[in-house]
């Protein structure tokens, strides 16, 4: 069993650059994302944060986590940044005592062991290969993972006298004040303190390329030798498991064994007490070695009969709760980052734990232990993906509050927030509400809509959904709005019924689907893991800071869920719902707002 500490060291984004770092158990990444500051429509958050959803989906499989496999989920993954971009993702991954590192395009990986601080791996030009190393740990060796803007503003003599401090917490509390002296939105570091809790059982070295220690990798000795993975992380102060399988070098609490009653050998019991008392002294001692010899030789007939059923039960045990527990601690560590494989990962122990269930005794140890872990498995299964029945409460907002906007102009068939106004669509117009109260009919509409549906604002531009005529692009300029169209193709919209941006346009349908395009382009999406379509579907909400999709669904009572890769997370139930007209989620504040039946409605998410 090893732990694992670790600090997060993160720079502000500025307009042309972008970084983060990222943690999912064992598996540790920085990244930082580069532009011409002169290109608008190129989000680099949203770019990072479907990279790393990319590169989950791509680990987070892999059967076998060896360096060259990996390696191919990292080239698998980086090769969708877009080629305005510039993208340099540094990576480290521990496998027991092993430790892998990868960087793709430049970064830094240093270490501290002992009183040393030597390099692990670097990359300083701009070529697009993805290198590697790998090598053995040591007990409180220090790693320190860093994009290429972090290296390069903080001196190695800053970082090496950061780290004669102990706690990771602390070394990223020394290094932030010169971090944050220089305005470079690529900064990002991450600490990490591998400790051992006690020392891995050495089995042999598989006979693969991919685990031999890299001759690049500094001081990372070669004698001990790797455990097969399964390894339980404590990181950040969390809790180990409660009920982590014993391995050969943790005590067991064993069966009280039953000991049979012994069945003496027929010659001795057919004798009564009157013949053995005629006995001679001498027959009385061959006697009595003769019944000690038949107990000693039941008793270790028994023993060994029990303790075979013992060898039996624990492997199989081992068997069945092992890999389950193993699914169960990987679907935690991804839990809060992508739960669609959290999800697949709980059900894979949710089948093992069901299945070897009633392979043990009513009430035995083994039993008791899968029953507790099938309860914490079906716990966060219930909260995966679910259906809530909720209570809504009647609240009042500010009258330039979004829906009440939307409450007030009954002439509006579409409405969209933008920083000073609220605008919203009629079959003539484009109108615009400031915060004054004032409105003014911004953009005309001349013959552009035929079927206007939906309207959406981004970057000072409108976005006006057509069910004819697609979707119209109005760019905003000195001589008033620019129209242009902004589908590449021609989709079929005469069931659409809502549009929302967040770098890409999502387009509703009524049925539930949803359209995504990025820079005009379809892109690859489908809904995924519903219950049931959608009967109906009127609204859709998403933006830059809200991390998931939501439709409203008047004809099935609901608002669902979804998220970004287009899985199903949850969906919300409450009469109210059915007569719902519009919906405004904060997902940072926990609620979805919603106005129904001429009253505004608060839901808990």
């Amino acid at each position: 069993m090893v732990n694992l500490s670790f600090a997060k060291l993160v720079a502000t984004p500025s307009d042309s650059s972008w970084s983060q770092v990222y943690n999912a158990g064992n598996l540790f990444a920085c990244l930082s994302l580069s532009k011409e500051s002169t290109d608008e429509e190129t989000q680099l958050n949203q770019i990072g944060k479907a990279l790393f959803s990319h590169l989950e989906s791509e680990f987070f499989t892999l059967e076998d986590k060896s360096l060259q496999s990996i390696k191919e989920a990292i080239a698998n993954t980086t090769h969708t940044i877009p080629s305005n971009v510039t993208g340099d993702l540094c990576l480290v991954y521990f496998k027991n005592n092993i430790l892998y590192v990868f960087i793709f395009g430049r970064g830094n990986a240093i270490m501290k062991r002992g009183g040393k601080v030597a390099v692990l791996l670097e990359e300083n030009s701009e070529n697009r290969e993805i290198k590697s190393a790998s090598g053995y740990l040591e007990q409180d060796d220090v790693v320190v993972l860093q994009t290429h803007q972090f290296a390069k503003d903080m001196s190695i003599d800053t970082i090496s006298s950061a780290l004669e401090l102990n706690l990771p917490s602390d070394i990223a509390e020394a290094l932030s004040p010169a971090m944050h002296e220089k305005d470079d939105g690529g900064q990002a570091a991450i600490i990490i303190s591998y400790k051992e809790a006690h020392k891995p059982i050495a089995e042999p070295l598989v006979e693969e390329e991919s685990i031999i220690p890299d001759p690049e990798i500094v001081n990372f000795p070669e004698e001990s030798k790797p455990q097969e993975e399964n390894m339980e992380i404590n990181a950040m102060g969390q809790d180990e498991p409660e009920h982590a399988f014993p391995d050969e070098t943790q005590s067991q609490p064993q069966k009280k064994m039953g000991l049979p009653k012994l069945k003496l050998p027929a010659f001795i019991t057919s004798l009564n007490i009157d013949k053995i008392k005629k006995l001679d002294h001498r027959k009385k001692i061959f006697l009595s070695i003769a019944v000690l010899i038949a107990a000693v030789l039941i008793l270790s007939i028994s023993l060994t009969h029990n303790q075979q059923e013992q060898s039996k039960t624990t492997a199989l045990f081992k068997q069945v709760y092992d890999p389950a527990l193993r699914d169960y601690n990987d679907g935690k560590g991804i839990q809060s980052i992508n739960s669609t494989l959290a999800n697949s990962d709980f059900l894979k122990a949710q089948k093992a734990l069901t299945d070897g269930k009633d392979k043990f005794k009513n009430g035995s140890t083994e039993e008791k232990q899968i029953t507790d872990l099938l309860s914490k498995v079906n716990s966060e299964l219930g909260g995966t993906t679910s259906t809530a029945k909720i209570t809504p409460k009647a609240v009042t907002l500010n009258k330039n509050d979004l829906l009440s906007i939307v409450k007030e102009n009954s002439d509006g068939v579409a409405f969209a927030k933008d920083k000073d106004s609220i605008d919203y669509l009629t079959s003539s117009a484009v109108v615009s509400i400031g915060n004054d109260g004032k409105s003014k009919d911004i953009i005309k509409n001349d013959k552009d809509w035929v079927k206007g549906v939906g309207l959406a604002v981004y970057q000072g531009n409108l976005f006006v959904l057509d069910q004819k005529n697609g979707v119209l692009k109005y760019s905003a300029g000195s001589a008033g709005f620019g129209k242009n169209s902004y589908l590449k193709d021609k989709p079929d919209l005469s069931n659409a019924a809502s549009i929302a941006i967040d770098g890409s346009v999502w387009i509703l349908l009524k049925d539930g689907n949803i359209l995504k395009y990025t820079k005009g382009a379809s892109d690859d999406f489908k809904v995924k893991g519903m219950d049931k379509p959608a009967k109906g579907a009127t609204r859709l909400f998403t933006n830059l800071d809200i991390e998931n999709l939501y439709v409203l669904d008047p004809g099935n009572s609901r608002i669902i869920k979804i998220n970004k890769e287009g899985s199903f997370q949850s969906q919300y139930v409450a009469d109210i719902l059915k007569n719902a007209e519009d919906l405004e989620v904060s997902e940072k504040d926990g609620k979805i707002l919603v106005l129904s039946g001429g009253k505004l409605w608060e839901l808990p998410l």
